[in-house]
């Protein structure tokens, strides 16, 4: 094959994963389901297995800055680089919610990278935009403003699916705290300025959980173009 044919396997790589390619999964993996608070793999741990999220959240975070790290739904995979390189893990995988996964050996893995090219490039292509939205959000937690960083940790709960629409609005079942480790800074700065949100209509809180009202305040706030009393 001439060099340039591969280039159709470039231009097809931001799916994730087709239907033959998660038919690998499904033939070999183990499917489990577990509810929140579960923790699928732990920080430091080395073990040999990777996850293919079929329904609901896990959180990658680390326990001991209390810091999340990203949080990932249906159709992504998490705990892949170190079942290919067999490293220690570098995070702590938990269910955020009540999840179903296909759990895949490092050996299925990487028989499923070498039968797949098409995939293996997705897979990489993810893993540059993990570490590109890991740098933003450190440069986030530094650069902006509370307010401005908390309305995009609302932005990208939602944006992961995990803000459940209601009758109200889009209820993310976090507590302040929960929501805090998303976010970073502490948990005063945290509460203070979804109370702010709260006097201005953009969100409601209940038990556990705050309710989204005003979305596109909130990607507004995110972007700069406008504050929560504006």
């Amino acid at each position: 094959m001439n060099v340039d044919e591969y280039d159709y396997l470039f231009e097809d790589s931001k799916t994730l994963l087709t239907g033959p390619e998660l038919e690998f999964f499904e033939r070999y993996g183990q499917a489990l389901h577990r509810e929140a608070g579960h923790r699928f793999i732990e920080q430091d741990e080395k073990t040999d297995f990777m996850l293919l999220i079929r329904k609901g959240h896990v959180i990658v975070w680390n326990p001991a800055l209390r810091r999340i790290q990203a949080i990932r739904g249906e159709g992504e995979v998490v705990g892949e680089t170190a079942a290919i390189a067999g490293m220690p893990r570098s995070a702590t995988i938990e269910a955020l919610d009540s999840v179903e996964v296909l759990r895949l050996s490092g050996r299925r893995y990487r028989q499923f990278l070498g039968e797949h090219p098409r995939a293996a490039i997705s897979l990489l292509r993810a893993v540059y935009e993990r570490l590109s939205e890991a740098d933003q959000q450190a440069a986030d937690s530094s650069e902006l403003a509370a307010e401005q960083r908390l309305a995009k940790t609302f932005v990208r709960l939602i944006e992961s699916g995990f803000a459940k629409p209601s009758a109200r609005g889009l209820v993310v079942k976090l507590s302040q705290d929960g929501i805090r480790a998303f976010n970073g800074g502490s948990l005063a700065s945290v509460k203070k300025i979804i109370r702010t949100f709260k006097e201005h209509g953009i969100v409601a809180t209940s038990r556990q959980a705050t309710i989204i009202l005003d979305p596109g305040a909130l990607r507004e706030i995110a972007k700069g173009d406008r504050t929560a009393l504006d």
